[in-house]
């Protein structure tokens, strides 16, 4: 006779593995498609307001990672690239020759572009836009799509139940071909807020990057990245380039992006009521009475003579003349020069030492600009006007005393052959 006995407990299938410390390390690390930037796969945006260069800047990468170039001092891991123009054909058509004109007519050759309409709303249009890839045996590189609102018709992007449709669906595409999916897009009214529509959007990318303008100066920068360096700012320009001739033989025009290295020129801000009177009063000042620093004075203007210099009472008499203060009393002019002055040196446009005062490096026009030639008489850039639409005072060259003649007067000049300095 055999005894019952209790039949062993089955155990449920695993769904989920329990890793330890030594099984993570040991992963492999992060591989990136441009290092420090955007991964080889998952989800991405580069994102900013209209104008910016954003499309320009996209292209630019697809041209790096097809072509395996470094992009922006960035290594490229190349792969294949696919590109969804939504924006127009025409429009995309024309950057890729100025693309090609600029930067050699076999660059671009890997990369596949499509114009056709595509709605990451519409079930038949991501997997069949997979099987296209997958068909043209591009799988696994970066599917660009250009731009989000165009592949979203209809859609409420401040919607978090529409924008995690949109999120699904471009995570399903990323799913389907593998690589990155890199998403174009629009920042919001309030840039600092960064891009447009619902917060699940950035919350699920793996890297972002924004794209800003300032005036003419535009930049790019990290604003998510995993394991990556977030905030480095990399200043790029548009050049204009010539593609061909219309019809009617005028130009036809497009722009690629061009990194540029060269320092932001510093803001100066808008000057109002007796700040504004008091600066013209002080370029009035530097241009009639102003007098070559002498050389204690040049050391505190770092060695290179940023102005001629004067004294403060004459641009105190010269201020109030000019209507500094609406108040008749000689304390009202006094506290409201008092105030112009601390607020230009506040904002670098005055600098002083010693009782002496010049223009500081705020205040100076730019240089390197047609008509700035550092010659005799007026060299004002043309067009250029200061804040306060005054006119800046001329450039003259004048020559860097030596110390041997230093005590010679600031009159003196020295011979052909020594340095010479500008001065305002």
């Amino acid at each position: 006779m055999t005894a019952w006995t209790k039949p062993a407990q089955l155990l449920p299938e695993v769904r989920y593995r329990l890793l330890t410390a030594e099984d993570l390390a040991s992963r492999p690390p992060l591989r990136w498609r441009v290092k420090g930037v955007l991964p080889e796969s998952g989800l991405a945006a580069i994102y900013g307001p209209s104008g910016c260069g954003k499309t320009f800047l996209t292209l630019d990468l697809a041209g790096a990672v097809s072509d395996g170039c470094n992009w922006f001092g960035r290594r490229v891991t190349p792969s294949s690239v696919c590109y969804l123009a939504l924006e127009g054909e025409h429009g995309i058509s024309n950057r890729v020759r100025a693309f090609r004109v600029r930067n050699g007519a076999e660059r671009l050759a890997c990369v596949r572009f499509i114009a056709a309409p595509f709605s990451l709303l519409d079930v038949r249009d991501v997997p069949d836009l997979a099987a296209s890839i997958l068909a043209a045996d591009a799988g696994g590189g970066i599917v660009i799509i250009d731009t989000l609102n165009r592949a979203a018709p209809g859609a409420d992007e401040n919607s978090g139940q529409d924008m995690g449709v949109l999120i699904a669906a471009a995570t399903e595409l990323q799913r389907l071909v593998g690589g990155l999916v890199v998403l174009v897009h629009h920042s919001g009214k309030d840039q600092g807020r960064g891009a447009r529509g619902h917060s699940s959007l950035i919350a699920a990318l793996d890297a972002a990057i924004e794209v800003t303008r300032d005036g003419d100066r535009r930049e790019w920068k990290v604003a998510k990245a995993k394991d990556g360096e977030d905030g480095q700012a990399h200043p790029f320009r548009l050049e204009a380039i010539e593609i061909g001739r219309d019809e009617d033989g005028d130009a036809v025009t497009s722009c690629v992006v061009v990194a540029d290295d060269q320092p932001a020129a510093p803001r100066v801000p808008k000057l109002t009521g007796a700040t504004r009177i008091a600066w013209r009063a002080f370029l009035a000042t530097v241009e009639d009475d102003g007098s070559i620093p002498d050389s204690a004075t040049l050391e505190q203007m770092g060695g290179r003579a940023l102005s001629r210099v004067v004294s403060e009472e004459a641009w105190r008499a010269r201020a109030y003349a000019a209507g500094v203060s609406d108040g008749t009393d000689e304390s009202a002019k006094r506290k409201a020069f008092r105030r112009a002055r601390t607020q230009l040196m506040d904002f670098g446009m005055v600098a002083t030492w010693n009782g002496l005062y010049w223009i500081g490096r705020a205040g100076l026009p730019p240089t390197g600009t047609p008509g700035h030639n550092g010659t005799n008489g007026p060299t004002c850039p043309a067009g250029y006007r200061d804040i306060t639409g005054h006119t800046p005072v001329r450039v003259s060259r004048l020559s860097r005393p030596t110390s041997e003649q230093r005590t010679e007067g600031p009159g003196h000049r020295e011979s052909e052959d020594s340095a010479d300095v500008e001065v305002f």
